[in-house]
Protein backbone atom coordinates (compact mmCIF):
# COMPACT_ATOMS: atom_id res chain seq x y z
CA UNK A 1 0.00 0.00 0.00
CA UNK A 2 1.73 3.30 -0.72
CA UNK A 3 1.32 6.35 1.93
CA UNK A 4 2.32 9.99 1.12
CA UNK A 5 2.72 12.29 -0.80
CA UNK A 6 6.51 12.22 -1.74
CA UNK A 7 8.71 12.40 -4.72
CA UNK A 8 10.91 9.17 -5.29
CA UNK A 9 12.52 9.79 -8.22
CA UNK A 10 13.72 12.39 -11.34
CA UNK A 11 13.17 10.61 -14.95
CA UNK A 12 14.12 13.41 -16.89
CA UNK A 13 15.59 16.91 -16.60
CA UNK A 14 12.35 18.14 -15.79
CA UNK A 15 9.89 15.17 -14.88
CA UNK A 16 9.66 13.63 -11.67
CA UNK A 17 7.46 10.37 -10.34
CA UNK A 18 5.32 11.03 -7.34
CA UNK A 19 3.81 8.85 -5.43
CA UNK A 20 0.00 9.75 -3.93
CA UNK A 21 -1.69 8.20 -0.77
CA UNK A 22 -4.63 5.92 -1.32
CA UNK A 23 -5.37 2.26 -2.69
CA UNK A 24 -5.10 1.80 -6.43
CA UNK A 25 -3.65 3.80 -8.86
CA UNK A 26 -3.40 4.82 -12.06
CA UNK A 27 -4.78 6.79 -14.98
CA UNK A 28 -8.50 6.19 -15.69
CA UNK A 29 -8.43 7.71 -19.21
CA UNK A 30 -5.34 5.02 -20.01
CA UNK A 31 -6.94 1.93 -21.41
CA UNK A 32 -6.82 -1.63 -19.60
CA UNK A 33 -7.74 -4.80 -20.43
CA UNK A 34 -10.91 -6.07 -18.67
CA UNK A 35 -9.75 -7.65 -15.75
CA UNK A 36 -10.78 -10.08 -13.60
CA UNK A 37 -9.55 -9.39 -10.12
CA UNK A 38 -10.95 -10.30 -6.66
CA UNK A 39 -9.98 -7.12 -4.78
CA UNK A 40 -7.72 -8.92 -2.18
CA UNK A 41 -4.81 -8.66 -4.38
CA UNK A 42 -2.60 -6.36 -6.77
CA UNK A 43 -4.30 -6.53 -9.43
CA UNK A 44 -2.55 -6.75 -13.44
CA UNK A 45 -3.47 -5.24 -16.54
CA UNK A 46 -2.26 -4.47 -19.94
CA UNK A 47 -1.63 -0.91 -20.80
CA UNK A 48 -0.40 -1.34 -24.48
CA UNK A 49 0.86 -3.95 -27.16
CA UNK A 50 -1.38 -6.40 -28.63
CA UNK A 51 1.12 -9.25 -27.95
CA UNK A 52 2.57 -9.17 -31.66
CA UNK A 53 6.52 -8.08 -31.81
CA UNK A 54 6.61 -5.31 -34.22
CA UNK A 55 6.76 -1.65 -34.32
CA UNK A 56 3.27 -0.20 -35.25
CA UNK A 57 1.74 3.46 -33.23
CA UNK A 58 -1.57 3.21 -33.23
CA UNK A 59 -4.78 2.75 -30.18
CA UNK A 60 -2.82 1.13 -27.34
CA UNK A 61 -4.97 -2.41 -27.69
CA UNK A 62 -3.31 -2.41 -31.38
CA UNK A 63 0.23 -1.18 -31.11
CA UNK A 64 3.05 -3.37 -31.63
CA UNK A 65 6.50 -3.06 -29.71
CA UNK A 66 9.49 -5.39 -29.89
CA UNK A 67 11.49 -5.81 -26.75
CA UNK A 68 10.11 -3.29 -24.77
CA UNK A 69 12.72 -3.20 -21.60
CA UNK A 70 12.55 0.23 -19.69
CA UNK A 71 9.40 2.83 -18.58
CA UNK A 72 9.24 6.05 -17.36
CA UNK A 73 5.72 8.27 -16.35
CA UNK A 74 5.92 11.96 -16.22
CA UNK A 75 4.08 14.25 -14.71
CA UNK A 76 0.73 13.80 -16.75
CA UNK A 77 0.83 10.15 -16.24
CA UNK A 78 2.18 9.81 -20.35
CA UNK A 79 4.45 6.40 -20.42
CA UNK A 80 7.55 6.77 -22.00
CA UNK A 81 9.00 3.13 -23.02
CA UNK A 82 12.26 2.19 -24.43
CA UNK A 83 11.54 -0.37 -27.10
CA UNK A 84 15.43 -1.98 -27.33
CA UNK A 85 14.25 -4.59 -30.40
CA UNK A 86 13.13 -1.37 -32.22
CA UNK A 87 16.49 0.23 -32.15
CA UNK A 88 15.88 1.77 -28.93
CA UNK A 89 13.31 4.10 -30.18
CA UNK A 90 11.56 6.10 -27.31
CA UNK A 91 7.75 4.91 -27.54
CA UNK A 92 5.12 7.49 -26.31
CA UNK A 93 1.75 6.01 -24.59
CA UNK A 94 -0.78 9.10 -24.26
CA UNK A 95 -4.58 9.32 -24.22
CA UNK A 96 -4.71 5.82 -25.31
CA UNK A 97 -2.55 6.53 -28.23
CA UNK A 98 0.77 4.80 -28.73
CA UNK A 99 3.44 7.47 -30.83
CA UNK A 100 7.14 7.85 -31.96
CA UNK A 101 8.36 10.92 -31.33
CA UNK A 102 10.67 12.24 -32.89
CA UNK A 103 13.13 13.17 -29.39
CA UNK A 104 11.87 12.19 -26.25
CA UNK A 105 13.05 14.32 -23.16
CA UNK A 106 13.25 11.59 -20.90
CA UNK A 107 16.32 10.04 -19.59
CA UNK A 108 15.55 5.99 -18.55
CA UNK A 109 16.80 5.22 -14.94
CA UNK A 110 19.57 2.72 -13.90
CA UNK A 111 19.14 0.33 -13.17
CA UNK A 112 15.12 -0.05 -14.95
CA UNK A 113 14.42 -3.09 -13.70
CA UNK A 114 13.87 -1.70 -9.79
CA UNK A 115 11.17 1.19 -9.24
CA UNK A 116 10.84 2.55 -5.04
CA UNK A 117 7.70 3.28 -3.78
CA UNK A 118 7.47 6.14 -0.67
CA UNK A 119 7.07 3.49 1.90
CA UNK A 120 11.19 2.48 1.20
CA UNK A 121 9.90 -0.70 -0.40
CA UNK A 122 11.65 -1.61 -3.27
CA UNK A 123 10.16 -3.77 -5.97
CA UNK A 124 12.43 -5.88 -8.07
CA UNK A 125 11.54 -7.12 -12.27
CA UNK A 126 12.64 -11.02 -11.80
CA UNK A 127 13.53 -11.25 -15.84
CA UNK A 128 13.71 -15.10 -15.84
CA UNK A 129 11.63 -15.52 -13.05
CA UNK A 130 9.16 -14.13 -14.65
CA UNK A 131 7.62 -12.07 -11.42
CA UNK A 132 7.63 -8.45 -9.61
CA UNK A 133 9.05 -8.92 -6.60
CA UNK A 134 8.71 -6.23 -3.18
CA UNK A 135 11.85 -6.27 -0.73
CA UNK A 136 10.53 -4.74 2.32
CA UNK A 137 13.15 -1.89 4.08
CA UNK A 138 13.09 -4.74 6.56
CA UNK A 139 14.52 -7.22 3.83
CA UNK A 140 11.93 -9.50 3.85
CA UNK A 141 10.92 -10.63 0.11
CA UNK A 142 7.71 -11.72 -0.95
CA UNK A 143 6.04 -12.24 -4.97
CA UNK A 144 3.89 -9.03 -5.90
CA UNK A 145 3.09 -10.41 -9.10
CA UNK A 146 3.50 -13.62 -11.39
CA UNK A 147 3.14 -17.47 -10.74
CA UNK A 148 7.00 -17.89 -11.98
CA UNK A 149 5.55 -19.36 -15.53
CA UNK A 150 6.17 -17.68 -18.89
CA UNK A 151 2.72 -16.09 -20.34
CA UNK A 152 0.72 -12.79 -20.99
CA UNK A 153 -2.20 -13.11 -18.23
CA UNK A 154 -4.19 -10.71 -16.49
CA UNK A 155 -6.08 -10.87 -13.59
CA UNK A 156 -4.82 -10.98 -9.66
CA UNK A 157 -1.08 -10.95 -8.89
CA UNK A 158 -1.09 -14.56 -8.02
CA UNK A 159 -2.59 -15.69 -11.39
CA UNK A 160 -1.18 -13.38 -13.65
CA UNK A 161 2.18 -14.40 -15.54
CA UNK A 162 4.94 -12.25 -17.58
CA UNK A 163 7.43 -13.01 -19.76
CA UNK A 164 10.94 -10.94 -19.11
CA UNK A 165 9.58 -7.96 -16.94
CA UNK A 166 11.99 -5.77 -17.55
CA UNK A 167 11.81 -2.21 -16.60
CA UNK A 168 9.19 -0.84 -13.39
CA UNK A 169 8.15 2.91 -13.08
CA UNK A 170 5.74 3.99 -10.89
CA UNK A 171 2.66 6.57 -11.77
CA UNK A 172 1.48 9.76 -9.88
CA UNK A 173 -1.51 7.80 -8.20
CA UNK A 174 0.90 4.57 -7.28
CA UNK A 175 0.45 2.60 -9.87
CA UNK A 176 3.48 0.40 -10.64
CA UNK A 177 4.20 0.36 -14.83
CA UNK A 178 5.70 -2.79 -16.05
CA UNK A 179 8.07 -3.66 -19.39
CA UNK A 180 6.77 -7.12 -20.32
CA UNK A 181 9.69 -7.84 -23.14
CA UNK A 182 9.12 -11.03 -23.71
CA UNK A 183 5.60 -10.12 -24.48
CA UNK A 184 5.94 -7.20 -25.79
CA UNK A 185 3.53 -4.91 -23.79
CA UNK A 186 3.08 -2.45 -21.35
CA UNK A 187 0.99 -4.31 -17.91
CA UNK A 188 -0.07 -2.05 -14.73
CA UNK A 189 0.01 -3.44 -11.62
CA UNK A 190 -2.76 -1.70 -9.24
CA UNK A 191 -1.54 -1.93 -5.54
CA UNK A 192 -4.88 -2.65 -3.52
Amino acid sequence: MVKGKVIVGAVGASLSVLLISGCGGGNDSMPVTARACDGSSACVATVAGNGQHGNVDGAAQDAQFSMPHSVAIDLESNVHVADYGNNSLTRLISKGTVSTPSEDPVSFPYPANVATDASGNRYVADAYGNRILKETPAGETTILAGTGQSGASDGDAATATFSMPTGLAFDAQGALYVADMGNGKIRKITLI
